[in-house]
């Protein structure tokens, strides 16, 4: 218990050294909830020789880690799930802000996930990966274009895959890939493009689990 403690008000410290918080705009979330991220999120900017430092505190304290990515010389670390960001702003004993807390690390919302709530995340994961394809979604299939969807480049391959395009932000492609891994699918290494990310997605039942969720009819494929 110590340990964790101890981790955690490390990951408290670096965040009060040099770390910031973003929450949700609630007049964006009401004009433009699809393409709006609305969850809270702490960023921490470090060194980075303090990265693997940090990291490791997180791991210990049981905090999920993110992707980090560099900016102007320095590493910053995302760090996402409303109760863990309240638990550390408590612990860095700062203000709350205003919609974030109060929320206990123990929270239900932190608790191991019953069947029912993985299958909820499940679908909700489905939902915004369904628009991120829609939005900029190629597909490769050994099978001809069924017309079924005008808003999906669709080209002959003799093997299933989906490439699904985004702005090169690394915030972005950070929450389509956490949509992808709580909908259960396996991604490929990043392909870059001009002025976008492409996020691969390989197989033929993957691809068609995609095209479900971008709400393309899927029989006699």
């Amino acid at each position: 218990m110590g340990g964790r403690d101890e981790a955690l008000r490390s990951v408290a410290g670096f965040y009060r050294r040099s770390g910031c918080i973003r929450g949700p705009i609630p007049e964006r979330l009401l004009r433009d909830r699809w393409r709006y991220h609305t969850g809270w999120e702490m960023r921490i900017s470090v060194e980075p020789a303090d990265i693997e430092t940090l990291q490791t505190a997180m791991r210990s304290a049981g905090i999920s880690v993110a992707s980090a990515f560099r900016e102007r010389g320095r590493f910053v670390q995302p760090i996402y799930q409303r109760h863990v960001v309240a638990a550390l702003v408590r612990e860095a004993r700062e203000e709350m802000p205003p919609g974030l807390g109060p929320q206990s690390w123990g929270s239900a919302e932190s608790r191991p996930p019953t069947p029912e709530r993985r299958t909820g995340e499940r679908d909700r994961a489905l939902r915004m990966v369904g628009h991120f394809f829609r939005e900029g979604g190629t597909v490769y299939a050994p099978v001809p274009d069924p017309q079924a969807s005008p808003r999906l480049t669709w080209r002959r391959s003799a093997r299933w895959s989906a490439h699904i395009a985004v702005a090169p932000d690394a915030r972005v492609v950070a929450t389509l890939q956490g949509h992808l891994a709580k909908a259960g699918l396996r991604t490929a290494k990043l392909i870059p493009r001009p002025g976008v990310v492409v996020q691969p997605v390989h197989g033929r039942e993957q691809v068609l689990v995609l095209l479900r969720a971008a709400g393309v009819e899927t029989r006699g494929l």
